[in-house]
């Protein structure tokens, strides 16, 4: 993918997540509401055999490090979990009772 692909792709993205966070900022719970997201794109052009190079966006809306702590070992605890099992979609309520 080249530069202004990645930049296109990155760019609907954050539009996206922009959208999102309106929606919990214009909500009666926005003070309630924690939120986490990292995107990555490959730079192909860039790769070699010691490591790979990606272009991020990432965004946050917490209130203090401990609410990003946990929300970072929530993830990972997700990702955790994940390996060698089914893949199961997010949007499924199995999945987040099942954590």
């Amino acid at each position: 993918m080249d530069y202004e692909a990645r930049q296109e792709l990155l760019f609907k993205i954050q539009e996206k997540v922009e959208e999102i966070m309106s929606i919990i900022e214009n909500s009666k719970f926005s003070d309630e509401c924690m939120a986490l997201y990292c995107f990555g794109v490959g730079v192909d052009e860039m790769k070699s055999k010691e490591s790979d190079v990606y272009e991020y966006i990432t965004g946050y809306s917490v209130d203090n490090t401990d609410e990003i702590k946990m929300m970072l070992e929530t993830v990972a605890k997700g990702y955790i979990n994940s390996i060698d099992k089914p893949n199961h979609p997010t949007d499924s309520i199995d999945y987040w009772l099942n954590l």
